[in-house]
């Protein structure tokens, strides 16, 4: 199908969802497709429980804020917790 002539389809949405985990839960049994984050369905893209659809662009990435209450430079257990977020995102995103 490398070839194929694309098509344009017109969806509407039926089905409504206030988590990200709800909304792959869908996709994942079946229910329709759904425009999720990589970081949340990256097991699922391994496992081959989710795929990506062809021919669509990737979306820009979108910067992650920790935000703290310290004036100047966060106390150590902040600080601490922060590289632990960073360290978990890259290897999720690995």
């Amino acid at each position: 199908m490398q070839n194929a002539e694309p098509i344009e389809l017109t969806f509407q949405s039926t089905v409504k969802a206030n988590t990200i985990e709800a909304i792959a839960a869908f996709a994942r049994n079946g229910l329709g497709i759904a425009f999720l984050p990589d970081i949340s369905i990256a097991q699922d893209l391994k496992t081959g429980s989710l795929a990506r659809l062809a021919g669509l662009a990737d979306p820009e990435p979108t910067p992650i804020y920790a935000v703290h209450s310290c004036a100047n430079l966060p106390p150590k257990s902040v600080q601490e917790t922060i590289s632990s977020i960073q360290k978990a995102l890259t290897k999720i995103l690995e």
